[in-house]
């Protein structure tokens, strides 16, 4: 994260944002991952953007920007995960960071083939 973020500080997000994944993922190349908003509403500052950091190929981080029109409080995705960190970062409107992390018992990652086959793959990715 301090490579995606240049060297901000980041500060614990536990109350800010949340991320929920598996402990262990059924594919390491498709592992589902829950990010919510857990900012209070009563907060001033708003999120801004969320990113998930994936750790040893910051490349292929994924960004969400967050619209102040829009009230999205969770975001759904899929990510190639090869080590077992996976931090994400959530940047508020006065510009700090926060960011909490989970574990994930991943192995093969974005170089891991995507399940056994097309099918399986498809219905792994549409849970």
């Amino acid at each position: 994260m301090t490579d995606v973020f240049h060297g901000k500080p980041i500060k614990d997000g536990a109350g800010i944002i949340g991320l929920d994944a598996p402990i262990r993922a059924e594919d390491a190349a498709l592992v589902p991952m829950k990010l919510s908003i857990l900012l209070p509403s009563d907060d001033p500052r708003k999120v801004k953007s969320i990113t998930l950091v994936i750790d040893e190929n910051p490349a292929l981080s994924q960004g969400f920007s967050r619209s102040s029109k829009v009230r999205i409080s969770t975001i759904s995705t899929r990510a190639g995960q090869s080590i077992y960190q996976c931090p994400c970062c959530a940047e508020l409107s006065d510009g700090s960071l926060y960011a909490v992390m989970r574990y994930v018992k991943a192995a093969g990652g974005c170089s891991a083939p995507a399940a056994k086959n097309l099918d399986e793959a498809i219905r792994i990715s549409a849970r």
